[in-house]
C-alpha cells in the first residue's frame, strides 16, 4: 500500500514520475531514457521529524 512507503520516498517517486511526464508533454513525443536515474534515499536531520502520520509505524518502515 502507497501509505508503506515512507514519507521522503513518496515525494521522490512523485518528483521522478512528475519529470517524466513533463520531459513527454513539452518535447512532444516520448523520449527513451538511457539509464534510470537512481532513486534519492532519505535522510532525516532530526530523528523526530521523521515521524509522518503513521507516527512510529513510520519510524520503523524508514529504510536509509
Amino acid at each position: 500500500h502507497y501509505q508503506w512507503i515512507c514519507p521522503p520516498c513518496r515525494r521522490a517517486l512523485l518528483a521522478l514520475a512528475q519529470g517524466r511526464l513533463r520531459a513527454t508533454q513539452w518535447g512532444g513525443t516520448e523520449r527513451a531514457i538511457a539509464v534510470t536515474p537512481p532513486i534519492p534515499m532519505p535522510v532525516y536531520a532530526n530523528p523526530g521529524i521523521g515521524e509522518g502520520p503513521l507516527g512510529v509505524e513510520d519510524t520503523e518502515n524508514f529504510h536509509p
